[in-house]
């Protein structure tokens, strides 16, 4: 494999990455309005209300998973020469 096909797949695999991260990212926001809306609210909080918040938690890890995923795919094709 000559060095530009190699960049161009780590290139591709780091893009891949930014683009989890993005999707990352944005179910962070999500759970962390979830946490301000809750913190804000001046009523005793229910274990009821905290499920979407752990629903939400669950998501972002996932996430979070996903990246360190697509990282470490990124890093594997870079060092294969």
């Amino acid at each position: 494999m000559t060095y530009v096909q190699l960049r161009a797949l780590v290139v591709r695999g780091l893009r891949a990455a930014r683009k989890v991260y993005r999707s990352g990212d944005t179910a962070g926001e999500v759970f962390e309005r979830t946490l301000d809306r809750l913190i804000l609210r001046k009523t005793l909080i229910t274990p009821a209300q905290l499920e979407p918040l752990l629903s939400r938690w669950q998501a972002y890890k996932a996430k979070v998973l996903a990246l360190e995923r697509a990282l470490a795919d990124a890093v594997r094709i870079g060092q294969a020469n």
